[in-house]
Parts: C-alpha cells; structure tokens; sequence
C-alpha cells in the first residue's frame, strides 16, 4: 500500500467515525426526546424530531459520498450520483424545518407558516431542481469519469440560498427579541439564534480545508445545545398551562430578592380560582383542566411579557413583576379581573372563571424574606376569599 492510499483509508476512517459517532448521539437524542415530550406531541416537537433525522441523513450520506469517492465498479457513478443528490437535496430540507422550528416558537401557531409556506417553499424547489440539473449539467456538483466528486460552477449560488432560510430566521428572531411580541421567553428565543453558528464555523472550516467533513458534525453540536435548552424548560414549565412550574418559581423568587430592585416597586400576585372544586365536581376533570388552561391565557394575555408567571399549585398562580408605582400594580391587577370578565363573555364554557388574589410588593430599599413575601400575599388573597363569600 503506498503512503497516498494509507493516508486515504485513514481519513476516511476518521470520516466514518465521525459520522457514526454524530449519528449515534442524535439517536441518543431522538429516544429521550421522543421519551419525554408529551403524549401529544406539539407541531415544534415534530419538527426538531424531523430536524434530528435529516441530519442523521445528511451524515450518513456524507459518509457514503466519501466512500464512493474514485471507487470503481459496476454502476458506481450512478449510485455516487444518486447518493450526492440525496446529500444536496437534504441541505435546504433541514434549513427549512429550522425556520418552520423557530417560527412555531415564536408565534406557537401553525397558521402563520402555513400561510407563508409557498414562499418558503421556493428556495427548496429551486434548489431541488438544480441538484438533479447538476447530474449532467454540473450547477452545484460534478461526478467526473474517474467518480471523483468536484464542487460544480454554481456551487455558491447553492449556498446562498440555503443561508436565505438562516439568514431570515435570524430576522424574525430578532425581531422577536426586540419586540416583546412572543410568549416564548427571551431566554429561549436567544438559543434559537445557535442553530446555525456551529455548521457556518464548519462549513467555513469545509471551504478552507477541503475533505473536513465538520458541517453536519456541527450541526450535531448546535441540536444537542437546543436539547439541552428544551429539556431545561421541560423540566421547569407546567405541563397542563405551559407556564412556568412550583420549581421555577421558587428559584426565580429567590433570584429576584438577592438581586437590586431597579424599579419603584417589585410585586408578587398570588392568585386563586374561586370554586374551582365545583368546576372538577360538577363538569369533571377535564373540563378542570381546561379552566385552568384558559385562566394561564388569560394571564398571559393580561401581562406584559416580561414579568413571570407560574402554576403552584392545582389552582394557584403566581405573578412577579415591577413597576412605577404601586397604582400601576393595582392596574394590573384591574386588568387581570376586566380579562376573566371578557373571557366569560366571549366564550360559551360552562364554567365562568373568577379569582382571589393577594398581592406583595417590595418598594426601592425595602427588606423583605422570600417568606415574607408569600405569606403577605397569602394573607391578602385569604381575605379577597372571606369578602367574596359575605
């Protein structure tokens, strides 16, 4: 064996361990993912998992197209040819479920992307047909007579369209953070910025060095950043109402406290849906489960995005947040009860929702223990429980 062919076989050994070992970690990913999502499974659950397995595609045909590579045999152009065109096709399939991920994060609906998706689906289907035109054509890809890949003479162009659906995402990702206008937390919306750092690193690596198989290895990195992000918050949201947990809760409160109040007033809201055992006894639980889906949205919908909201307890709730002034907490607190009024005039539930709350503030300089807070919004909502049953 000369030197030339040793150093070949031994690259491509590093090549088909690389690949095995990015594909065995998203296995690992997809089996405790698939273990701890919902039985329901979410339209942004569906699409990381469609994420997970276009990239365990592109590593193994990354890895046969090295293998392939000026091998000789009967029919081995046409399977290399078949092989590359899979590889290219896959390349704007996983940009495209990365954009369809981020904007079901952001705007958790469906229905936005469905309406947008002819424009979406336009630099895949250009994309698309220029791969099978790059078979006899040479656009993004030639396979020569010795089957020796070479990059075709729109290689580039190829490129960029493929970064059109980053670049985008980035956009609108952006846009949400400065805006304010996602339910989705700033934290989690800043780690929908990963995804494309690591493949950009190794496709320019990939340019510079040519034979670097690191793109989809780095794509690799960036899916188990976001995993790791999304177990995070599995672990401290609610399950039924999508907000944040007891856990969460106390970690924020705690938080909160040690740091500097820079606003006038801090303020704790603890909330209680008045009889919501009735609602169980008489409707049943899921119409209790229900009610108590319906008064998170409500939540949401009454406060700004900024300030933190959790389930406590079977039907307690708690809000923290600042403001100017105490008058502005006695507004949101207004704002809170005049949204459970529209809600029970705008849906036709059997149930109508109504609740006691208690509320804590801590003004500038002010000392007060996590304890304290509580149990002064507790006495507060215990007293709103006594007025309402006079």
């Amino acid at each position: 064996m000369t030197i030339e062919a040793g150093e070949l076989m031994m690259a491509n050994e590093m090549r088909i361990a690389i690949g095995c070992f990015g594909t065995l970690i998203l296995l690992l990913m997809h089996c405790n993912f698939g273990a701890q999502i919902t039985p329901k499974k979410e339209t942004d659950d569906m699409l990381f998992t469609c994420m997970l397995f276009t990239n365990m595609a592109l590593l193994l045909t990354d890895m046969s197209m090295w293998l392939l590579d000026g091998t000789q045999f009967i029919g081995a152009r046409a399977v290399y040819m078949l092989v590359t065109v899979i590889y290219f096709s896959l390349h704007p399939v996983i940009c495209l479920f990365w954009l369809l991920y981020c904007e079901e994060k952001i705007n958790k609906s469906w229905d936005t992307s469905k309406r947008r998706m002819p424009l979406y689906g336009l630099p895949l289907l250009l994309l698309l047909i220029g791969t099978v035109m790059s078979c006899s054509a040479s656009l993004f890809f030639q396979i020569d007579a010795q089957n020796i890949y070479h990059r075709g003479r729109s290689y580039n162009a190829f490129v960029i369209l493929c970064a059109v659906y980053f670049i985008y995402t980035y956009f609108i990702t952006l846009n949400a953070i400065k805006n304010g206008k996602s339910d989705c937390s700033g934290r989690d919306l800043k780690a929908l910025l990963i995804y494309p750092l690591f493949p950009g690193i190794g496709a320019v690596c990939q340019s510079l060095y040519f034979g670097l198989p690191v793109i989809w290895i780095g794509s690799v990195i960036s899916l188990l950043i976001i995993y790791f992000n999304l177990q995070n918050a599995q672990i401290t949201t609610d399950a039924l109402t999508g907000v944040n947990n007891r856990r969460r809760f106390e970690e924020y409160l705690c938080k909160i406290i040690a740091e500097p109040c820079d606003s006038a007033v801090r303020f704790l809201l603890l909330l209680d849906i008045d009889r919501f055992k009735a609602i169980n006894d008489t409707y049943g639980h899921l119409t209790g489960d229900d009610a108590l889906r319906a008064f998170a949205a409500v939540l949401i919908q009454s406060v700004p995005r900024k300030d933190f909201i959790a389930r406590i307890g079977g039907d307690e709730f708690v809000i923290i947040g600042e403001r100017d002034c105490s008058e502005h907490v006695h507004s949101t607190i207004a704002q809170i009860g005049d949204n459970l009024v529209a809600f029970n005039e705008r849906e036709q539930k059997p149930y109508r929702l109504s609740a006691s709350i208690g509320c804590a503030m801590l003004r500038q300089n002010e000392k007060k223990t996590v304890d304290e807070l509580i149990m002064e919004a507790d006495q507060q909502m215990y007293k709103e429980k006594q007025r309402l049953r006079l």
